[in-house]
């Protein structure tokens, strides 16, 4: 029954290659490889560089925050230093008029009870 079926339609098949079809789809698949490699190795570049700035980014600021400050000294050594005298001395006439007025409106300073008067 095969063999009826294969007279009827014949051995010529139905289908076509374009010319120079399978001369060239070695060096089409080759081109297509290396395209995509291109593209792979620009995103790795770019990945690297990016990594690379965020790093030296991290590394700047980190440097600039734990880098001891050079300039004159701050208000918490002088406060530590218990030299009231230096501190006070620093301060511009801004900072001594708002010092003046928020040492003479607070109340814990100001207050007449004390622990021992309350008990």
């Amino acid at each position: 029954m095969s063999n009826d079926i294969l007279e009827k339609v014949g051995k010529k098949t139905p289908f076509t290659v374009p010319e120079g079809f399978f001369e060239t789809m070695h060096s089409d698949i080759l081109k297509a490889v290396e395209k995509e490699q291109k593209r792979k190795h620009r995103a790795t570049i770019i990945t690297w560089a990016m990594s690379a700035a965020a790093a030296t980014a991290i590394a700047l600021i980190s440097f600039s925050v734990l880098q001891p400050s050079t300039g004159s000294q701050s208000t918490q050594d002088m406060l530590a230093d218990n030299n009231s005298d230096t501190y006070l001395t620093n301060m511009s006439d801004e900072e001594l008029d708002m010092w003046i007025t928020l040492t003479n409106n607070d109340e814990f300073l100001n207050c007449d009870n004390t622990i021992e008067t309350i008990y």
